[in-house]
């Protein structure tokens, strides 16, 4: 190679690397900006007050406040499909009961999510229930087409209309998201999908029939709940980051439902299983994945403040915020436990 084109090429290179600097910065996952999206809904189930968790979350336990304490940027949206959405999405899906709703809801999530990814600032999501995520997560594969998730629940949720026994689209949400099924009608908008391969679960401990099938035949990795007590959770998570290679150019989305934790630490939430994750053990999750910088999302989902005492609520609320605070604290020099 001549003198010339070796300063040709090393021109060009530069070049680039200055045109890559600023998005290789941002993609460093170094959000100064969360945008809280709150989705009052709860017709993905069948127990009212789930629709009302976001505004409690904000309202009563004030979380706006508190990410502005960690020093972010907050803005906030809340979703309510329009009538052009509601027509765009209508269905008639056998076995999935509020088709049309779900969708609607889902599409208008996806549409509001999807710039805040464009724009490089962390979507926070606050449900309502599980079956919103399938719009988060559409948003965000819209942007990111490689995004892995990790799913932390207590069911996997990866129920078909056909096999459903509830027929509740909260217990279909995974599936939907995943690149596997065609979508049903109402659901044709729902392209952006992840793969198989880029789905994680942790503390899974109750699964339907027709959810084993799913399993066997996706073979998502899964860790249940006796995994997390064998392993422990640091091992779990360093398994699920080899996996996930969370990083600049594998974005990450986490989809918190509050029943994977035990009860005794989020009480209030409609389909509570006994034994499930400790305080410490969800809190760690959120840390790990935010440490890679690569975690570019999150759903808290399932909070239903009318199932239970105000005691029960307080203690459902401070769970949900020191999981969002400690998953979002930018300076981990802290001791671990002074959120």
């Amino acid at each position: 190679m001549t003198l010339s084109s070796k300063v040709l090429l090393t021109r060009a290179i530069m070049a680039y690397l200055l045109r890559r600097v600023p998005t290789l910065l941002l993609r460093r996952r170094l959000f100064s900006h969360v945008s809280v999206v709150s989705v009052p809904f709860g017709k993905g189930q069948t127990k009212k007050g789930v629709e009302r968790g976001p505004k409690v979350i904000l309202e009563e336990g004030m979380l706006l406040e508190k990410l502005r304490e960690l020093d972010f940027e907050v803005d906030h949206f809340e979703v309510e499909p329009s009538e052009e959405d509601r027509a765009r999405t209508r269905s008639n899906a056998p076995g999935l009961m509020n088709a049309s709703q779900v969708s609607a809801t889902c599409y208008r999530l996806a549409e509001t999510v999807a710039p805040i990814a464009e724009n490089d600032r962390f979507s926070l999501v606050l449900g309502g229930d599980h079956s919103i995520s399938v719009g988060s997560i559409n948003g965000l594969v819209s942007v990111w087409n490689h995004l892995g998730v990790v799913w932390v629940d207590a069911h996997p949720d990866l129920n078909s209309p056909v096999g459903s026994m509830t027929g509740n689209a909260h217990g279909m949400s995974a599936l939907s998201s995943l690149k596997v099924l065609e979508s049903p009608q109402g659901f044709e908008w729902l392209k952006s999908k992840v793969l198989p391969n880029r789905l994680v679960y942790i503390g899974i401990r109750e699964i339907d029939p027709g959810e084993w099938k799913m399993l066997e035949q996706t073979r998502v990795k899964l860790f249940s709940i006796k995994d997390v007590d064998r392993l422990g959770i640091g091992k779990i998570m360093e398994m699920t980051n080899d996996y996930l290679q969370p990083g600049e150019d594998s974005p990450v989305h986490l989809s918190f439902d509050i029943d994977a934790f035990d009860p005794l630490v989020a009480p209030c939430t409609g389909t509570k299983v006994p034994g499930g994750l400790s305080l410490r053990e969800g809190l760690y999750i959120g840390e790990s994945l935010s440490d890679t910088k690569g975690l570019v999302g999150m759903d808290v989902v399932e909070f239903n403040p009318e199932l239970g005492e105000k005691a029960d609520v307080k203690v459902t609320l401070d769970t949900i915020n020191i999981l969002v605070t400690a998953t979002l604290r930018k300076d981990r020099t802290r001791l671990r436990f002074n959120y």
